[in-house]
């Protein structure tokens, strides 16, 4: 007898990254940057860690230097050298 049971459906991905997707977050955490603390340090009071994760989770796979240029200019809104 063959069977005709449909295999369940994986779970959906909310686009923001997952532990089994390599993100952004690995390539800082390899090169030894913190581009959190130096935004935090230039935003001050304004500084929201939720949409610091969320920018960086959205910027996908960068090299660590493109993505401290991303944060400064992007999220920080000051021009950075590379």
């Amino acid at each position: 007898m063959v069977s005709t049971a449909v295999p369940p459906k994986p779970p959906k991905s909310s686009g923001k990254g997952s532990a089994s997707s390599p993100s952004s977050a690995y390539w800082l955490q390899a090169s030894g940057e913190n581009p959190g603390a130096e935004a935090e340090k230039a935003l001050g009071t304004k500084f929201d860690q939720r949409k610091f994760h969320d920018f960086i989770l959205s910027q996908g796979l960068l090299p660590p230097a493109l993505l401290r240029k991303a944060v400064f200019e992007d999220f920080i809104g000051r021009p950075v050298a590379l």
